[in-house]
């Protein structure tokens, strides 16, 4: 075999390799794709092609929905029960450029509703917003009666005192309970997610069921 016939060869193994690595990939995504449709069906969503029009206003001021490229929301899944509007959906954006670019992918959970009155506020774990390149601005908002909730997450907003009457211990300790909890509030509706991270279709009524217990807890009177 000669040097040209080697690389020829060599050409057609990485080619054969890349290929696989594509094919694999499409299965696995439209494997989860019919099993979240599966499990979000089982818990009474049905099925969107593309995100509710009436959530244009709240994800054009979100940082979670602005940063990055490549952004698509997908596997979009609906449930309205008055005055509840909630939607979960697998999101997808890249950062840095280069050999420093990173794809994240994550569910997030939707939730819109009248009785979510709230100020607008962040909370995110550490590190999250000096990776996105998104800070908000402002200081860290702590809490001296909370240091592990100061601790986990970092909290930001333009109204500090409407953001500390509306955090009650109650609400804080909730929150404390959830690792690498990411959320983006604002009157009448707010974005719930774990950081990077895309939650098995098999344990999607658990990732609801604890978006669910911060939209209760969001939506009583302080």
């Amino acid at each position: 075999m000669n040097f040209d016939s080697t690389i020829v060869l060599a050409i057609l193994g990485v080619s054969s390799v890349i290929a696989v690595i594509i094919v694999l990939a499409i299965y696995f995504e439209r494997r989860r794709t019919a099993q979240m449709v599966e499990h979000g069906t089982a818990l009474g969503f049905s099925v969107q092609q593309v995100m509710p029009g009436e959530l244009d206003g709240f994800s054009g001021s979100t940082r979670v929905m602005n940063t990055g490229r490549g952004r698509k929301a997908h596997n979009i899944l609906r449930r309205e029960v008055a005055p509840l509007d909630v939607v979960l959906c697998d999101y997808r954006y890249t950062v840095g450029s280069g050999k420093h670019s990173r794809t994240i992918d994550q569910t997030i959970a939707i939730f819109r509703s009248p009785r979510l009155q709230m100020p607008d506020f962040v909370i995110s774990p550490e590190g999250f917003f000096s990776r996105v390149g998104a800070m908000l601005g402002g200081q860290d908002i702590d809490f001296d009666d909370s240091p592990e909730f100061s601790r986990k997450f970092v909290l930001k907003g333009s109204n500090e005192e409407a953001i500390r009457g509306f955090l009650t211990p109650e609400r804080r300790d909730l929150l404390t309970t959830m690792d690498r909890l990411c959320l983006e509030a604002f009157p009448g509706c707010f974005y719930f997610w774990f950081d990077g991270k895309r939650t098995p279709p098999d344990k999607l009524q658990g990732f609801f069921e604890k978006a669910f217990a911060v939209y209760s807890a969001f939506a009583e009177p302080a």
